[in-house]
């Protein structure tokens, strides 16, 4: 914490090192943070998560793309999240970040997503970009 006076007691090249060193040493504890959140998070044990990201390669179900379990992810958004059904409660695959809020925001229904999906059929050339606006 930056005392009062707006000066630091340590010159940068400093506390960069103690900041370095403060790291290492708390590298098992952020591991054992993030096991308890995805159990709390999706009420199963870490080795479960990781069994069910075996289970899909670790790549997303939707899009395929390999993604990493989340200890190993620098981020949240670079790991894979575990979808599960909102009216059975059961745990149904992984998917990336992407996706997985696709689906969420598609409030989980498939003639949402087909709709959409459609739409983009209908409306997307291919080798067009985008954001470009059809002329018909």
């Amino acid at each position: 914490m930056r005392p009062l006076s707006g000066f630091h007691n340590w010159c940068k090249s400093c506390r960069n090192h103690r900041r370095r060193q403060q790291y290492a040493e708390n590298q098992g504890i952020r591991l054992s943070d993030k096991k308890r959140k995805i159990t709390q998070q999706y009420q199963m044990e870490y080795e479960s998560y990781e069994a069910l990201c075996a289970r899909a390669d670790h790549r997303c179900m939707i899009c395929h793309q390999q993604k990493q379990g989340r200890l190993e992810a620098s981020s949240k958004a670079d790991a894979l999240h575990v979808d599960i059904d909102k009216t059975g409660g059961r745990r149904v695959g992984v998917l990336c970040d992407r996706c997985n809020t696709i689906v969420i925001q598609a409030g989980d229904d498939p003639a949402l997503l087909e709709a959409a999906a459609g739409y983009l059929k209908k409306h997307r050339r291919k080798n067009k970009p985008h954001y470009t606006l059809s002329t018909e």
